[in-house]
């Protein structure tokens, strides 16, 4: 049944593309925008510096310095610090390409990285604040309470999941050095490595903008924003920044659709833990999780 409902969709907008091919090109036209001035930069060079970092000795620093911290509340091992220090810093889904990559490498076990993919995967503060508060919110809602709204549901998510999976965590303390000996003198395997995660990343940003164009054919306006919200979060949080829904409901929109990261970022954190035994579903359990209680965090916030 799903499958019939993905073709039958797929053949209307081929239909539709047929009819009028002005939105295939302004759909590229603004992905293509996307990635060279806002994904590329912001992106690409937190992957080529991550990647580096994972194969010296900082990782294990960074790790060394939250350990006493998060064993003693979470649960966790000295990898998981560098990880979740990524995921509050650089955004998707970079953390989650190091998750990936530390699991391959034995550095995390399945069953953390599995845990840690329920949060780490958060828009970076320069997202935050430069390009929701600054240009979509025009600074009309108080970066403070902005942060709350987004950063608080992720640490209250870690918390309430952990005691649930806590117990399959059987971390020894050993692992292989072989993965770092061999990428440290390999800058060019670290290269290519964030070149193809890019590239891939990329080809997920372009086809959504395309489909957030085909949203606006939709008549009521609302429907059009909250499907664009679903499906690529910045497209998402520009239309319901431009929109002309009472102040209150553009930032709940914003906001929400920020959290939930839509179908584009799923998908990029997808193809960036392919190679890994991680699983997505701990994504999506995350999200809706943060999501649900940035709804109750922007009650709190709206009605103070």
């Amino acid at each position: 049944m799903i499958k019939k409902i993905l073709y039958l969709n797929v053949i209307i907008l081929f239909i539709l593309a047929i009819f009028n091919n002005k939105i295939i090109f302004t759909g590229a036209t603004t992905g293509i925008h996307l990635i060279l001035f806002t994904i590329l930069p912001s992106i690409f060079p937190f992957l080529l510096i991550t990647g580096m970092l994972s194969a010296t000795n900082v990782m294990k620093y960074t790790g060394s310095l939250l350990y006493p911290v998060l064993h003693k509340v979470l649960g966790l091992s000295h990898a998981a610090g560098y990880v979740i220090v990524i995921g509050f810093f650089c955004g998707y889904p970079v953390a989650s390409k190091v998750c990936s990559d530390l699991v391959q490498s034995g550095e995390l076990t399945v069953n953390e990285g599995n845990y840690l993919l329920t949060f780490i995967n958060n828009p970076s503060p320069s997202f935050i604040f430069s390009y929701l508060a600054g240009s979509i919110l025009h600074n009309s809602f108080s970066s403070f309470k902005l942060a709350v709204s987004l950063y608080i549901p992720v640490i209250l998510t870690a918390l309430i999941i952990n005691p649930f999976v806590r117990r399959r965590f059987k971390y020894t303390g050993q692992h292989s050095d072989k993965h770092k000996s061999d990428n440290c003198l390999n800058f060019e395997k670290i290269m290519d490595s964030s070149l193809i995660t890019m590239i891939h990343i990329s080809e997920y940003v372009l086809v959504f903008s395309i489909l957030c164009e085909f949203t606006k054919l939709i008549p009521c306006r609302i429907i059009s924003i909250i499907l664009s919200g679903l499906l690529e979060i910045t497209n998402g949080t520009h239309a319901a920044g431009i929109s002309t829904m009472p102040y209150i409901t553009r930032n709940y929109a914003v906001i929400l659709f920020t959290s939930l990261g839509g179908l584009s970022a799923l998908l990029q954190v997808k193809s960036v833990i392919k190679n890994s035994s991680l699983s997505i579903k701990w994504y999506i359990i995350g999200k809706l999780l943060s999501s649900f209680i940035t709804l109750i965090c922007l009650q709190i916030v709206f009605n103070e």
